[in-house]
């Protein structure tokens, strides 16, 4: 996970990288090739959160098998940014994010 001011990069990025797998297929009647999803990503998923007071809006993607999940509020501006690898570690993720709490700059 990081964490930071402002805003989070974007899911889909010049530094975001698809890989793109297949069969090298030689002769004169290869076999069809099985279709592949037009869309690499899942429709990402908005869901808002308030954890210690902070109003939070989750968004959650799944891009080939990495699921990546952030927390953004505006006021503070910050942002908390986590992948995961299973869906299991996604819900971790998700459960991780509830736990957030602001610390007051007051002495």
């Amino acid at each position: 996970m990081t964490w930071d001011l402002g805003r989070p990069h974007s899911f889909i990025a010049p530094d975001v990288v698809f890989t793109t797998t297949g069969q090298i297929v030689q002769g004169t009647n290869p076999r069809p090739l099985p279709a592949t999803p037009s869309q690499p990503c899942s429709p990402a998923t908005h869901t808002p959160l308030v954890a210690g007071g902070m109003s939070l809006l989750v968004t959650q993607l799944d891009c080939q098998g990495t699921w990546t999940t952030t927390a953004l509020s505006t006021m503070p501006s910050i942002y908390v940014q986590g992948e995961a690898h299973t869906a299991k570690e996604a819900e971790v993720l998700l459960l991780i994010l509830q736990t957030i709490r602001p610390i007051s700059s007051a002495h």
